[in-house]
């Protein structure tokens, strides 16, 4: 299917995430969709983003109005944002749209 128009008819449904593992998230499918992931937070950042691990797997978490919580290093997130390339880097990332809609478990 090339050139697909979608249009919105509604606004009355909330979208909801997909989940996917971070090896998922790799796939150029994955571009530009919601997404919920989870994993080990292995890089706390500076609050405005961190690194999250699923063992073998790794994907960088931006918030651009900052997590509003310190992570640390060692905690276990679920985070909901869209699956987008970084700047510069082209690196996968997930983008975070509501700083609350990150987890801690």
């Amino acid at each position: 299917i090339e050139d697909v128009l979608l249009t919105v008819t509604s606004s009355d449904h909330e979208v909801k995430p997909i989940g996917m593992t971070i090896k998922t998230l790799s796939d150029d499918a994955a571009y530009g969709m919601l997404v919920r992931t989870w994993g080990k937070v292995i890089d706390s950042g500076d609050g405005y983003y961190c690194v999250i691990t699923d063992g073998p797997n790794t994907i960088k978490v931006v918030c651009d109005d900052g997590f509003g919580e310190y992570l640390e290093v060692g905690h276990y997130i679920g985070v909901t944002g869209i699956r987008t390339r970084e700047e510069g880097s082209g690196a996968n990332i997930i983008r975070m749209t509501n700083p609350s809609s990150i987890r801690v478990f």
